[in-house]
């Protein structure tokens, strides 16, 4: 079994290749532009078919759960066979009530 891909959103991207170091595992590249609009578009450059992924990122903003639940769709829906979500700040959570975390296959 290979080692599993590790990709992030942009705001991310040292924690990814720090995991990926330290994991002896492959990060993954993702081709971003943003229009001039302000619109972004995310591409997928890495292969996932049939690789376990671990998507990193956060909360921090709008624009980066957005960016996270965008990649999260195009890795499941090119295929992987598991995702897993490295989410190191969950920002929308709150103390009242218990965050549960899930594991779900791709």
């Amino acid at each position: 079994m290979s080692a599993p891909v590790i990709l992030s959103i942009e705001s991310y991207e040292y924690f990814a290749a720090e995991l990926a170091s330290r994991c002896g595992c492959e990060t993954g590249v993702i081709e971003r532009s943003t229009f001039p609009d302000g619109e972004r578009h995310l591409r997928l450059a890495a292969e996932v078919n049939d690789r376990d992924v671990v998507l990193v990122g956060g909360t921090v903003s709008d624009s980066a759960t957005l960016e996270l639940y965008d990649l999260a769709s195009a890795i499941v829906g090119n295929g992987a066979a598991t995702l897993t979500l490295v989410v190191p700040w969950f920002g929308y959570s709150t103390t009242s009530k218990i965050c549960r975390l899930f594991y779900v296959d791709a």
